[in-house]
């Protein structure tokens, strides 16, 4: 048995747990003075109060109905802000609505005084082409024409212009009307001032494939060192053609007699169909209101042993604008109209007939008369980027102070997206506008 005190003083550091409960490391020897024996604290040790794991041991832990609970409301916070940059409202208007019936006869004009039926008119030409023998030739001389637009931007008086009246590209290449025209004075649309305008046939002065030329602009040389000359003007949409001096190849009279019968049925010259026709934005053309007039050429070929008949098929429509002419009938048949925009919403289904419609020249006409019969739905037109922009930012609860400002609107009814969404938004690319003919239910 070992006697030395200093025995008993290590085996019982070794044995037995320090404060704090933890089991002593046995301290390497050169930790303990040589003249004390007293033990020198490891520089990475801690203090029984303070070391890391007991602490992380004691610290408090946060309820799990609390976590849940903050969860929750950070969730809710992100769901409205989500909804809130994804909102989108559509407004359902009802416009004020009337329903009149028509039967009786207008008289119209090219260029109408205030309180007037104003009309206008618009040319279109088809062509089509078939094949026949040839059995000859022939020396022919051909003048180009084609389609003119006359722009009067004068004044707002109409502008007669007579038969043969000249027409001059850039290079100096003269083409003539062939028959009479009034060109209508400037008006206002939309606030702004446009010029009148009229479609009509110009044929070159003279023949000549040079004279065949892509669609050019045009001024009136009779009109030259006066006011008019920069105030009007011509255009055409399309290139003149037909100019041509020299021999072509002739077909026979029977020939020529089936490749026209053929042309009209490909055309459908006896009964056309202004439906196919790309009328003028804004503009209503009536069945009986288009003129049809068809002529054939050779076309004109040195070599082979069949040539091309060419037809074409020009129609002259007569055509009003629908604002005006709703307008107009509401002028005359709604008690409490004061002059808003409104609109015809079947007027398709109106009918049209033109009096003594044999003895018109569509080129030439100044005034009409029609009859108009059937049951005419107008509609109180609305602006609806204006209703937007007016709505924006206000609630559910009080939106409708704004639509005060519209009375060309009966109700509106408004569905939030999402549904507990309740405020229309500032940025009108998320407001939608539907006009519909009855009360929306909820």
């Amino acid at each position: 048995m070992n006697d030395d005190p200093s025995f008993h003083k290590k085996s019982l550091r070794e044995i037995l747990p320090k404060a704090g409960g933890r089991v002593a490391r046995r301290q390497p020897t050169s930790m303990m003075t040589s003249n004390t024996n007293e033990e020198i604290a490891p520089e990475n040790s801690f203090p029984a109060d303070r070391d890391p794991i007991l602490a992380k041991r004691r610290r408090p832990r946060m309820p799990k109905f609390l976590v849940w609970g903050i969860g929750l409301i950070i969730l809710i916070i992100a769901i409205f802000g989500l909804s809130s940059f994804f909102s989108q409202v559509t407004i359902f208007a009802v416009p004020k609505q009337a329903q009149v019936n028509i039967n009786e006869t207008i008289t119209a004009s090219l260029s109408a005084a205030e309180n007037e039926l104003e009309f206008g008119t618009f040319t279109k030409t088809q062509t089509a082409s078939v094949a026949v023998p040839a059995t000859g030739s022939e020396q022919v001389s051909r003048k180009a024409s084609g389609q003119i637009t006359i722009f009067n931007d004068f004044s707002d008086e109409p502008q007669l212009l007579i038969a043969t009246t000249r027409f001059e590209t850039a290079d100096a290449k003269i083409y003539r009307i062939k028959d009479a025209v009034t060109v209508p004075g400037q008006k206002i649309e939309n606030g702004q001032t446009v010029p009148g305008s009229i479609t009509t046939t110009v044929v070159a002065d003279q023949p000549g494939e040079s004279y065949n030329i892509p669609a050019a602009t045009f001024t009136i040389p009779g009109f030259e060192g006066s006011a008019r000359y920069d105030k009007f003007s011509a255009k055409s949409q399309s290139a003149m053609a037909g100019g041509f001096v020299g021999t072509v190849r002739s077909v026979a009279a029977a020939d020529q007699t089936r490749a026209e019968t053929e042309l009209r049925t490909k055309l459908n010259v006896d009964n056309p169909n202004p439906g196919n026709l790309e009328i003028p934005s804004g503009h209503i053309l009536f069945n009986d209101a288009l003129f049809a007039s068809f002529d054939s050429v050779v076309k004109p070929e040195t070599t082979g042993e069949e040539v091309e008949v060419v037809g074409t098929l020009t129609f002259t429509g007569i055509l009003f604008d629908k604002n005006e002419l709703a307008g107009y009938l509401a002028t005359k048949h709604v008690p409490d109209y004061s002059g808003e925009a409104v609109e015809i919403t079947n007027v398709k289904n109106l009918t049209f007939t033109l009096k003594d419609k044999a003895d018109i020249n569509p080129a030439t006409i100044q005034s009409i008369d029609f009859d108009l019969e059937g049951s005419a739905l107008m509609r109180w037109q609305v602006d609806e980027e204006a209703l937007k922009r007016s709505l924006a930012g206000f609630t559910k609860s009080n939106f409708q102070l704004a639509i005060g400002d519209f009375p060309s609107i009966e109700s509106v009814k408004l569905k939030f997206m999402p549904p507990w969404n309740r405020t229309i938004p500032e940025d009108t690319d998320k407001i939608k506008v539907t006009l519909i003919d009855n009360q929306v239910q909820d």
